[in-house]
């Protein structure tokens, strides 16, 4: 099984409302309204959590012993909402039929990173670290096997960050 996840990686510090300052070198968000909910659309004051992932930072200073939780946003087809002015079959409906979705989680940091990616669903598992595949390929990013629901990839401090 290949697990892909989008991680948006940004290096400079901006004024966020909603950001919170966790340490010197880590910066999460996280939110106090939110869903886990993969087939409807999420409450007005609310924001869909995947319901695949949980992601935690990890600075590689040593002085820094603390894990940081990352919110995991998740998005479905045409956000839960069934089609509207059209009965054309088209890709949100292949996506809805495949039941497919995507997890993204963003942060910010200014030193090299491990970023542990835990499954949440009970039926899944990773068997192999070779189950996991990192894109783009060519960042070659170290990658570790902590059990079956989780893995961890070391990503290195660069000013310009990264997406993957």
């Amino acid at each position: 099984m290949i697990f892909s996840i989008i991680l948006l990686l940004f290096l400079q510090i901006y004024s966020l409302n909603g950001a919170r300052l966790i340490s010197n070198e880590i910066e999460t968000w996280w939110h106090d309204h939110f869903e886990y909910n993969d087939n409807s659309p999420v409450q007005d004051n609310s924001v869909r959590a995947s319901t695949n992932y949980n992601i935690r930072i990890k600075s590689t200073n040593r002085n820094d012993t603390n894990i940081y939780n990352s919110f995991v946003y998740m998005s479905i087809p045409r956000g839960g909402r069934q089609k509207w002015e059209y009965e054309d079959f088209d890709g949100a409906d292949f996506a809805n039929r495949s039941r497919l979705t995507m997890s993204w989680s963003t942060f910010l940091y200014r030193t090299d990173v491990w970023i542990f990616i835990e499954l949440r669903n009970l039926s899944n598992f990773i068997s192999s670290i070779d189950d996991v595949v990192v894109r783009p390929t060519y960042l070659n990013f170290q990658k570790e096997f902590i059990n079956n629901k989780t893995i961890a990839i070391l990503v290195p401090y660069q000013s310009i960050g990264y997406r993957f």
